[in-house]
């Protein structure tokens, strides 16, 4: 296993959910309980996305079109 690519997969991650809970927060009531249940199908989708971003080249496809 590479862990530089781990790191970023982690890192990414991080990053994807803390996006992921904030257009939760805009777009759901004050609710906590609200807000959790909204996030709770983002956050496998976030999984998904990092992993396809780190390990199957979404970034390098995103630096090639910049």
């Amino acid at each position: 296993m590479d862990y530089t690519a781990f790191g970023e997969l982690l890192l990414t991650l991080f990053i994807a959910n803390m996006l992921a809970f904030m257009l939760v927060a805009i777009v759901s009531p004050p609710d906590p309980f609200t807000q959790i249940f909204y996030y709770l199908p983002l956050a496998p989708v976030m999984v998904v996305i990092s992993y396809l971003l780190v390990y199957r080249g979404g970034f390098n496809y995103i630096k090639a079109r910049i």
